[in-house]
């Protein structure tokens, strides 16, 4: 079995020691996958990230640990692990808007990285900085780099963030919200952009995403998280047609399908809010008042992440014997095959 690139266990995130926002994640990133994180706003999926790169606000503690290549990155010194980000392992922030530097133009700010990572003079750090913007589809390249963030659309911001995360040739890529304030038709070439990249690259990457539609034309693996917990896991394709977790089956039927639009009939939709960190008992599953599934255990005992299938973990109580575990893919329909369902999100 192929080792995985980056393990974490048992991931608590916590600030000025309030409840947990991250709360006893264990995942493992293998190489040259795609790994989709999935959930509501709030659930932990930027969080992790940041925690795995030191990168928490003031005021946050991270335990548990994070393995890449044998050494923890929770631990390991500040000069060690600045060594690691953006060379080994690099970050796309969320927003294009904002991922950028207003003040600084464009090529001081991709040329930072090939400088201090590999050491390259001025002159040849600018020039391999115009071939990846040129790379990632920005035009007139040599130009933009004299250009403010804000003298670009939102596509090229974005483009132009891949091509400073990629400049080092990283590792993992993880992108947080890719497609966020972007129009749709820009979404698709980001999404084709990024399956080009990690071809060519070689790359293993991690997507933090709300968007289950480049879930299924991205990525091979998906981790749902909710309130800071894993709540399903597998391959996307499986998930997709079987959703196993009340929530997950709640996601998916929720987001818009045309292949199951009828006319006159509303979306369905999960009821409520995503609970505030502490709002739910820490020995109670945190989606039960949400749940139209839940039963009297799910209140009283936090159900764990139990693997039900090769590659698949539910952390559930109707998987343990507790009660019906049958969920379909949408609201009374049954699960279509994977290679279908995975063609109706793209």
């Amino acid at each position: 079995m192929t080792e995985p690139l980056l393990s974490v266990r048992d991931l608590t995130v916590r600030y000025d020691d309030a409840a947990p926002v991250v709360d006893g994640l264990s995942f493992d990133l293998f190489p040259g996958e795609a790994l989709a994180m999935v959930g509501e706003s709030g659930s932990g999926k930027s969080q992790t990230w940041l925690a795995a790169l030191g990168l928490l606000d003031a005021g946050a503690r991270a335990d548990g640990s994070v393995f890449y290549r044998g050494r923890n990155l929770l631990t390991l010194a500040r000069g060690r692990l600045d060594a690691l980000r953006g060379s080994d392992i690099a970050l796309i922030f969320q927003d294009p808007m904002t991922a950028l530097n207003p003040s600084m133009r464009l090529g001081s700010q991709l040329t930072e990285a090939p400088r201090r990572h590999r050491g390259l003079p001025a002159s040849e750090a600018r020039r391999r900085a115009a071939d990846m913007l040129t790379l990632v589809g920005v035009p007139d390249a040599g130009q933009r780099l004299n250009a403010y963030p804000h003298e670009l659309s939102g596509g090229l911001r974005q483009r132009a963030a891949f091509a400073m995360a990629l400049l080092c040739e990283p590792k993992i890529l993880i992108a947080d919200e890719p497609t966020t304030a972007l129009d749709a038709t820009v979404q698709a070439q980001i999404i084709r952009l990024l399956a080009d990249l990690r071809r060519r690259f070689s790359l293993t990457l991690a997507i933090v995403t709300h968007d289950l539609g480049v879930v299924a034309g991205l990525c091979e693996r998906m981790l749902v998280m909710y309130a800071g917990r894993e709540m399903e896991s597998g391959p996307v394709e499986a998930v997709f047609a079987a959703p196993r977790h009340p929530y997950t089956a709640g996601l998916l039927a929720s987001t818009p399908r045309i292949d199951r639009a009828r006319p006159g009939v509303k979306l369905p939709m999960i009821p409520g809010a995503p609970p505030e960190p502490g709002e739910t008992p820490a020995d109670s599953c945190p989606f039960a008042p949400r749940c139209s599934k839940r039963i009297d255990v799910c209140t009283r005992q936090r159900p764990r992440p139990e693997t039900i299938a090769p590659g698949r973990r539910v952390a559930c109580h109707l998987h343990a014997g507790h009660g019906d575990t049958g969920h379909s893919g949408a609201a009374g329909a049954p699960p279509a095959a994977p290679d279908s369902t995975r063609r109706a999100w793209r």
